[in-house]
């Protein structure tokens, strides 16, 4: 209760004041308490271990189910790809990369779809990179499944390579 300015009798609060018990999870058997951020469905979710071959790999650039990269590619190479099939197929490409060039000296750019690292050598944290690859997402798929050469893509124009270690062309085609 309080007393408002002018009145000679206490006036109720307009608002209960309610503090809420701090989260607490149970598990399903009752017997003691669990980390709420690990419960899902009301059971207790045991953290999932990753494979090997995606541990360093961003969440955004994991590897594709075959099936639907097989699909892209045959639309792709069709001329029926989809902006999907597009960001499927590059994503996926540049978790190959990834994989079997590990590192961070090198910066993958194909806008608007993904930007990877990778390419052992010395790591940046801030600013631009020391190499920067940028192309368009229907040259870095041809480039990843060898429809089309480095030497070629550079000279025309359509992949900017600067810098030290830039040069992917003994990383391309990628198998995997």
């Amino acid at each position: 209760m309080r007393r408002l300015l002018g009145h000679a009798e206490p006036v109720a609060q307009s608002r209960p004041r309610f503090e809420h018990p701090p989260l607490r999870a149970v598990d399903d058997t009752g017997a003691g308490a669990v980390d709420p951020l690990q419960v899902r469905g009301g059971t207790v979710a045991r953290p999932q271990r990753q494979p090997a071959s995606v541990v360093g790999v961003p969440a955004r650039l994991r590897r594709a189910p075959k099936a639907d990269v097989t699909a892209a590619l045959a639309r792709v190479e069709s001329g029926a790809a989809s902006p999907a099939d597009e960001r499927l197929l590059v994503t996926h490409l540049l978790a190959v990369l990834i994989e079997q060039a590990p590192g961070a000296s090198v910066e993958v750019r194909v806008p608007p779809y993904a930007v990877a690292q990778c390419v052992p050598g010395a790591r940046h944290t801030r600013g631009t990179p020391p190499a920067v690859v940028e192309s368009d997402a229907t040259t870095w798929i041809a480039l990843a499944t060898g429809r089309e050469s480095w030497a070629t893509a550079v000279a025309d124009g359509r992949v900017v390579a600067s810098g030290e270690r830039s040069d992917l062309s003994p990383l391309l085609p990628l198998t995997g």
